[in-house]
């Protein structure tokens, strides 16, 4: 036992409680491009997923997508969004 009651390291938890995880569970499928919810799908107008392809490495690695409107439409869609 640790100072003042405390729990000792081993009985610790680290930063995740049981109700994280369950909220993981829950929507860390939306962040699959194919579900039904993914904030991608609201832009299915300017660009198409690839699914199976990628692009970058690491932490960088995304989804290819081919882009279905002008590159100057798709700059003012991103301009819009971004602000």
């Amino acid at each position: 036992m640790g100072c003042n009651g405390s729990k000792p390291i081993n009985e610790m938890t680290h930063g995740r409680s049981d109700r994280d995880k369950q909220i993981d569970a829950k929507f860390s499928p939306m962040l699959d491009p194919s579900h039904q919810f993914n904030v991608n799908n609201k832009y299915t107008f300017l660009i198409k997923w690839l699914p199976d392809q990628f692009t970058g490495l690491g932490y960088k690695k995304t989804n290819k997508f081919v882009a279905l409107v002008s590159k100057e439409e798709l700059e003012q869609k991103r301009n819009e969004f971004w602000g």
